[in-house]
């Protein structure tokens, strides 16, 4: 999750940008590829990759959990870039997925 890395101050350093859409992924392969996106090989499908960025996209469907905890509205937060507000998940979620990446997957991050 990008969101982690901008807590961290890229202490914990992500290669995904992960937008939330009730889109399926199909509609934005169809959408992205002429700009340059192919979906990842096998077992990555479900992201977006560019041939120039090291950084890929995914599109994790509506709604958002960890497990099977739905993330409310109010783990949410609006922030302000330079680029313009954009809506971030709070830090505690975003605990409980590397928690739970450590505990299932021994994700050592």
């Amino acid at each position: 999750m990008a969101a982690i890395s901008i807590y961290t101050d890229n202490r914990y350093e992500s290669v995904d940008l992960d937008f939330v859409s009730s889109v399926s992924m199909q509609e934005l392969a169809t959408i992205l590829e002429p700009l340059g996106f192919v979906r990842g090989a096998k077992g990555r499908a479900r992201y977006l990759e560019h041939p120039s960025c090291a950084w890929y996209v995914e599109f994790p469907p509506a709604p958002v959990g960890v497990g099977s905890r739905i993330i409310g509205p109010e783990e949410w937060h609006a922030m302000d870039t330079p680029s313009g507000r954009i809506q971030i998940l709070s830090p505690k979620p975003m605990i409980m997925d590397r928690l739970a990446a450590y505990f299932w997957w021994n994700d050592q991050q």
